[in-house]
């Protein structure tokens, strides 16, 4: 027969198996490759005799829970056969011999239960131990692992992949090893006992019933594979509306002042609706095998109840007795569930598979040797800060994201111990990344870094960064007290004195203590009940905060050093978080300090007070300051000007200015203009200046003063009611709605698609109902197949009630695709609106409301992912379930009355209990989850910031989770300095502004924040700003000058006065249409997750895209487009999370390029200049300066030469206008602003 065959054939043939066999021998050994790395995830990192205990105890009891089931099966087809017994025979005695058996079987029940239970019980409870032991081996393995890795490897990891790691991966390792494998083994032990008792009772059906395999998990495969398709596609859609939401109501102050949020929600809705047919294939994908899975399981029924009635009917006729009708039953009981069983938990596989891998992710990571090892306690643990040179030999850098652009170019540089450095010099000319080999986060590619004769490299990192204090340019603040914040800065310390004090500091003893002093018990007392210790630190911390002149400030809190600081510092403003950062650093007492910019954001006043303080710090500290600033450097022992990743020139302030280089130039850039300083007459030295300006106000307004709180992190939009009364309400204590409000609502919702739902819902009917219409069935099958009704009956019977069976799966098939089709689309309908509704009232909310309750961003995106998809189930399968089992759980009572009242009386009882369990336990297990959920999302959050050595902790510790996760991620470094090193050639023309300025006043404007009520920032605030003006807002640090600009935009309404713009109250207005003239540039610059242009085009006005063209010339105004353009892709150049690849100057401008493409007719700069080196900043002040006449300015600055050539300076302190002039008019009357122009003069 082979030789008929062609040999072209043959060939062909051997050479398809041939592939096969290559195919499946990869598979093969991939298979087994992922066999081998469970088992070797179950035993590894560090296990013990415990967890080889634990999982042989959980697989020996695994196996075990899988037998009695099946037993159950025969017991049951044992009943059934003495039930039918009794019904055929007519003795008494035979009566009472049934009884007895059934007694006995009904008690083997009872201990097959009870078995079953304990075996489960225990391999599930085995299980969990161990993956939960595992989970937390990996955790603590990983969290040490990463803490020790260099700066450098994190940076190459992708986005978000240590927190994926940390959290994801642990979780996938966990999931893969908890009661899953417990659950796999059970059913594997369930399956094989099933088919050793099925072919044992009925061979015959049993054989035909293995058919059930394939089908179910054919079912389950391709049903999975587009389940989890669709579902991919959907969470992609859904996590990117996800980021456009943390983002917005991150930066709610933006979002509301540019009036982007319809434009915000209209991206958050088209990502949302680009997932509707995917959720609609998904609702189908899932109808069909829910469909499938009764269609299966009632056609099985109908099989094996007409086989069985043969094989029944022909043992009767031959009167073998070898076939009966509880036989068939056992095998219908055990095989249809073993088989659908072990296709539910065939995904299982895939579970182990991911957590194998996660494993291997983890593992690379964990065992990976760190270059630059910040917990090693290997190297040198001294070095000679205070007796010798720090010095820069060579040193070339460039950044491992980026090798082709080079930061430093061979950098030589010598930094004299106890004395006074200062690097200045353009923004992006490497600056900060000399800050980064300081601390060494990077170690040079070339040349070397030297501490006397002693390499950096040779130094215990951990010695080296516990003995640095280090400022950042933008400070981090942790949602805690201000006592825990600067505390902080003795977690690691190298100083000796402080060793003992650490514990204290990393357990939640200082949590304890502060919110026992907001609890009303007074600091000595709280103290007092804690360890001496903390005593100490409290009184390091009072002292740290005296030196960064924070203390002031901090006593005038509610609760002093208690106060909590709000998520990310948002309850101080920048000036304010700037001094608490810089207590953190000082309070270890650190051999080195290093300042990035860490003066930018105070008042001048505060600023020298200081400088005198760190000057008296110079004999025993080396300090290091990055500033733009030049009158905070012009004091300085030694003042390096860097460019271009080189030392253009070096020397102190007045060889440099002699010199006439690039630093004389930077002088010249920033000096403030010479003016003649006149005798002042004694009139206006003597005078109350705050007379002069709006008439006399009462003294002690002017005396106190009140903290402002940051404009930056203000969010929300105002509700539209009247002034005063919607900002003063607590929102805690508004009543809430009432239930029938709350159903009205969701009505309100559902309507729309009331069709779909009455469509659902009648299929949710027919389901419930086939439950009832099977158990009829059921009973008349195993009375038909009775013995005693004899051979044509059994046979009929079973014809009939298999047809039966089959029509119902044909119905059940039908019902589910409905059912699951009409809710999946409805649901989808209603989720999606629901989200986009929540994300727009959110958007809307007050201030108020945003700032009370907890309500981070994290719990806010939790409510609109979380609550609203919990909401959609109202309209979903949920609601079609429960429906169903309504109808199922009343027709079976009336059913269960009819037919056997006297059972269904005993029965009846386990009704509530069982209800009871089912209500009970999703209400346990879903409790905490948005609080999870927003914790969560919070901590995810602190984790982009800086690894410094004020945040380098102890991972052995057991601090707080928000503590631990500090140390994960190191702040990406300025990205672009190499890109911004050539600043932007001339100034060019600037976008011209719509129609004319806006005249602004403010009359008699009195406020307090609602959260701190009884503590005035503006007391009787008078302002008259022309049209077209540039005026400017000085001040000391939380006088009260960004509550004003929230008032211009409305952010709050005052409680008392009035905010005119062109002569209209807009404290009495409804709308938001005066934004649309307005736009802002914020203290802290962020940008949103998205391309550069999307982020330009949000400041545009409402309903206008701007071109191309447009975005270039606001670009060019602000001195950035030079540095877009050198990007790879220019103006579609993604920005990560807050834009932390852009140096701070480069965010700030691009935050004014954003503001001038709105074509403003009043600009409001919030200390928009304070990152910008000196040429950048004249160039911005020649721009704006090109507005003037066709646009009103309004600046707050505390660099004086920023708002020197303003029309109109306003003196703010303590909540009052006290003095107004231009900047000449005040130097010859206002004794503060004659000091602070002393105190920033740069002259030589």
């Amino acid at each position: 027969m082979s030789s008929s065959i062609p040999p072209s054939v043959r060939k062909a043939s051997r050479l398809q198996l041939a592939r096969r066999v290559k195919k499946a021998v990869p598979a093969t050994k991939e298979a087994t490759r992922q066999l081998f790395a469970f088992i070797r995830l179950l035993f590894s990192l560090d296990y013990t005799k415990l967890d080889v205990l634990l999982i042989a105890a959980g697989t020996f009891f695994a196996i075990a829970s899988g037998i009695p089931f099946p037993l159950l099966g025969i017991v049951f087809g044992e009943l059934i056969n003495d039930l039918n017994t009794t019904t055929c025979s007519e003795s008494a005695t035979a009566s009472s011999d049934v009884t007895d058996s059934v007694r006995r079987k009904v008690f083997y029940v009872i201990y097959l239960t009870i078995a079953n239970f304990c075996f489960i019980y225990i391999h599930c409870s085995c299980w969990s131990f161990v993956s939960e032991r595992i989970a937390r081996r990996y955790r603590r393995r990983f969290f040490q692992s990463i803490v020790r890795q260099d700066t450098a490897y994190i940076e190459g990891l992708p986005s978000g992949d240590v927190i994926s790691r940390l959290v994801r991966d642990v979780e996938v390792v966990q999931s893969g090893t908890s009661e899953k494998v417990g659950i796999l083994i059970s059913t594997v032990s369930y399956f094989v006992t099933s088919y050793v008792v099925a072919f044992i009772k009925a061979p015959t059906i049993a054989g035909m019933l293995v058919s059930l395999v394939p089908c179910y998990f054919l079912m389950s495969y391709v049903g999975g594979y587009f389940i989890q398709k669709y579902s991919n596609r959907i969470n992609e859609h859904v996590d990117a509306a996800t980021a456009i939401a943390s983002s917005s109501l991150s930066h709610l102050p933006l979002v509301c002042a540019f009036s982007s949020g319809d434009r915000l929600v209209k991206l958050f809705s088209d990502h949302l609706l680009g997932s509707r047919m995917d959720a609609l294939k998904k609702a189908g994908t899932h109808a069909v095998q829910l469909g499938l899975l009764y269609f299966i399981a009632y056609s099985s029924n109908a099989l094996a109840f007409w086989a069985g009635s043969r094989l029944i009917a022909d043992s009767v006729e031959s009167d073998r007795g070898d076939v009966s009708v509880g036989a068939v039953y056992t095998v219908i009981f055990v095989l249809i569930d073993a088989s659908f069983i072990l296709s539910q938990v065939a995904p299982f596989v895939h579970t182990f598979a991911a957590a194998a891998g996660a494993s291997d992710r983890l593992q690379s990571v964990i065992h990976r040797e760190s270059r630059i090892d910040g917990t090693s306690e290997t190297g040198a643990k001294s070095a000679p800060f205070g007796e010798e040179d720090i010095v820069f030999h060579d040193v070339h850098f460039t950044y491992p994201s980026r090798p082709d652009v080079p930061v430093l170019n061979g950098i030589n540089l010598t930094i004299p111990p106890r004395r006074h450095t200062a690097i200045v010099g353009p923004s992006g000319g490497g600056k900060s990344t000399v800050v980064s080999l300081l601390e060494r986060f990077y170690d040079p590619s070339m040349g070397e870094l030297l501490i006397g004769d002693q390499s950096f490299r040779n130094l215990n990192v951990k010695y080296l960064r516990g003995s640095i204090g280090y400022v950042q340019q933008e400070p981090t603040l942790f949602d805690r007290s201000i006592l825990e914040n600067i505390a902080d800065g003795l977690a690691n310390s190298s100083n000796e004195a402080h060793r003992d004090l650490a514990p204290f500091v990393l357990d939640s003893t200082l949590a304890d203590l502060a919110a026992s002093i907001r609890n009303g018990t007074a600091e000595n007392e709280a103290i007092e009940g804690h360890d001496p210790k903390v005593a100490r630190i409290v009184e390091l911390v009072r002292q740290a905060a005296a030196s960064s002149n924070a203390l002031a400030f901090i006593e005038t809190l509610p609760h002093g050093l208690a106060t909590n600081t709000g998520s990310a510092g948002s309850q101080l403003s920048g000036g304010q978080k700037q001094r608490v950062a810089l207590a953190r650093a000082l309070v270890r007492e650190p051999s080195l300090l290093i300042l990035d910019e860490a003066t930018a954001a105070l008042d001048s006043n505060s600023e020298s007070l200081i400088q005198d303080a760190l000057a008296k710090l110079q004999d025993r500290v080396t300090m290091v300051t990055i500033a733009h600033r030049l009158a905070t450097a012009k004091d300085a022992h030694k003042i390096v000007v860097v460019a271009k990743g080189q030392v253009v020139e070096e020397g102190s302030h007045v060889e440099l200015v002699a010199k006439g280089g690039a630093y004389a130039k930077m002088v010249e850039f920033q000096n403030l203009e010479t003016v003649d300083m006149p005798a002042i007459p004694e009139a206006y030295v003597s005078r109350d200046t705050s007379s002069s300006v709006h008439g006399e106000l009462d003294g002690s307004g002017a005396k106190e003063m009140a903290v402002d709180v940051s404009l930056s992190k203000t969010p929300g939009e105002e509700t539209k009611t009247q002034a005063g009364s919607d900002e003063t309400v607590e929102e805690g204590d508004k009543a809430k709605p009432p239930r029938w409000f709350t159903l009205k609502f969701t009505f309100a919702l559902v309507r729309p698609n009331l069709g779909y739902l009455v469509l659902g819902l009648s299929a949710s009917v027919v389901i419930g109902g086939s439950y009832i219409a099977e158990a009829v069935i059921f009973g008349h099958t195993i009375s038909s197949l009775s013995l005693c009704t004899g051979a044509d009956n059994i046979r009929h019977g079973g014809h009939l009630y298999g047809l039966l069976f089959f029509i119902m799966a044909l119905v059940e098939f039908s019902a589910n695709i409905v059912s699951g089709c009409a809710f999946g689309w409805a649901a989808e309908k209603i989720l999606t609106r629901m989200r986009i509704l929540s994300l727009r009232s959110l958007l809307n909310q007050t201030i108020t409301w945003h700032n009370t309750d907890g309500r981070t961003p994290g719990t806010l995106i939790s409510y609109i992912i979380s609550d609203a998809s919990a909401l959609s189930n109202i309209s979903g399968s949920t609601i079609g379930l429960l429906l169903a089992a309504a109808v199922n759980l009343v027709a079976g009572i009336v059913v269960s009355f009819v037919l056997a009242w006297k059972i269904a009386i005993v029965l009846a009882p386990c009704i509530p209990v069982l209800l009871g369990e089912a209500v009970k336990r999703p209400m346990l297990a879903l409790a905490p989850d948005i609080s999870k959920a927003g914790l969560a999302a919070s901590n995810i959050t602190e984790l982009l910031t800086t690894r410094s050595a004020d945040d380098e902790l102890n991972p052995q510790s057991s601090g707080k989770n928000r503590r631990d996760y500090k140390l994960l991620l190191s702040e990406k470094p300025h990205d672009m300095e190499a890109a911004d090193s050539q600043p932007d050639g001339t100034v060019p023309s600037v976008p011209v502004s719509c129609g004319q300025g806006m005249n602004i006043q403010l009359q008699d404007v009195h406020f307090e924040y609602p959260s701190r009520p009884g503590q005035p920032v503006l007391c009787g605030v008078n302002l008259n700003i022309q049209a077209g003006q540039f005026c400017a807002l000085a001040g000391s640090s939380g006088s009260g000058k960004s509550t004003i600009f929230a008032m211009l935009e409305r952010f709050y309404r005052p409680n008392r006065g009035a905010v005119l713009m062109d002569g209209t109250d807009i404290t009495r207005q409804l709308g938001t249409e005066f934004r649309d003239d307005i736009a802002l540039v914020p203290q802290e610059n962020v940008l949103f997750e998205g391309s550069i242009a999307f982020n330009l085009g949000l400041g545009a006005r409402p309903g206008h895209r701007p071109s191309q063209e447009e975005m270039e010339e606001a670009c060019r105004a602000a001195s950035i487009h030079d540095v877009i353009m050198a990007l790879p892709e220019g103006y579609q150049t993604k920005c990560s999370h807050d834009g932390k690849q852009f140096s701070g100057g480069q965010r700030q401008r691009l935050s004014i390029a954003r503001a001038l493409l709105r074509r403003p007719r009043l600009l409001l700069l919030d200390e928009s200049t304070s990152a910008l080196d000196g040429e950048s900043e004249r160039r911005i002040q020649d721009a704006l300066m090109a507005l003037r006449g066709r646009t009103t300015i309004v600046a707050i600055a505390h660099r004086l030469n920023t708002i020197q050539r303003a029309d109109r300076i306003y003196l703010i302190e303590g909540g009052q206008c006290v003095e107004q002039g231009t900047h000449n008019e005040l130097i010859a009357r206002s004794e503060t602003y004659r000091t602070s122009v002393i105190q920033q003069s740069i002259q030589s």
